[in-house]
């Protein structure tokens, strides 16, 4: 569920009525598409249809932070899960959580495909479209976020933000995103957690679910956006108050994540 996929990310439990501040949608199952909107996705498996999405603003304490790098360090999995890290910063105190949940297992990078799953904010020079590619994904957005699996190298996250020109450029960032799967309950998330001083400026996310092949060919390309398709805009930041998470790391009990919690 999306409340446990935020227990798992943050490392605290929500109890009944405290997921208040957490922003949840549904996105419809099958509706895959296609940068090039006069294109049909041909590559449609259900770990690149959303079903349901969320967002949180969230303040940890400093032993939480800290209780979290030191037991699920960067880069390293966990039960059936992994932890990737854009660079080598501890676990901010004070970040946003944007998570995307689909049924079944988000697979280990396709063999033949780029996989790409993406938070993209309107911090920085939003994103123009290009060419006939009127379903850009990160139209709009000036900071990408992109969790990238390669075939035969495994998960990295890369953080690019767009400068005036119009030309993506590597940028300096301490995000990291979560891949979580339950095979017990046939469910997956991908939930990235930003500092928030990295969306100084920003006012709007989307997260995205993509897989192509080297040549952009949409017979064996594919994803999917909150919504019908990308030109909807974005999401508004949540503006809540942020949460604060419960201490509970340093223990190394984690049986809270597979709580039954709905």
């Amino acid at each position: 569920s999306g409340r446990e996929a935020v227990e798992r990310a943050g490392g605290w439990d929500v109890g009944p009525g405290d997921d208040g501040n957490v922003v949840f949608g549904t996105d419809p199952v099958g509706d895959h598409i296609f940068g090039n909107p006069d294109e049909p996705a041909g590559f449609t498996p259900t770990f690149t249809d959303i079903n349901s999405f969320f967002s949180v603003h969230v303040t940890r304490t400093g032993d939480v932070a800290n209780g979290f790098d030191s037991f699920l360090p960067c880069d390293t999995p966990f039960d059936d899960s992994e932890v990737v890290c854009a660079g080598p910063g501890s676990l901010p105190q004070d970040s946003y959580l944007f998570g995307q949940l689909f049924t079944g297992g988000v697979v280990p990078p396709d063999p033949d495909r780029f996989c790409i799953y993406g938070l993209v904010t309107d911090a920085g020079t939003p994103w123009v479209p290009q060419g006939p590619f009127g379903f850009d994904f990160y139209q709009g957005a000036g900071r990408w976020n992109e969790l990238q699996g390669d075939p035969g190298l495994g998960w990295d996250l890369f953080v690019t933000e767009v400068d005036p020109q119009q030309q993506p450029q590597p940028a300096d960032s301490n995000a990291r995103a979560y891949i979580l799967r339950d095979p017990s309950k046939n469910l997956s998330a991908i939930v990235f957690d930003i500092p928030a001083d990295e969306l100084t400026g920003a006012t709007g996310w989307r997260i995205t679910a993509d897989c192509h092949d080297a040549f952009f060919d949409p017979l064996n390309s594919g994803g999917d956006v909150p919504g019908p398709d990308p030109t909807g805009g974005l999401s508004p930041l949540p503006v809540d108050d942020a949460l604060i998470f419960e201490d509970g790391f340093e223990s190394g009990d984690t049986s809270a994540w597979s709580s039954t919690v709905p």
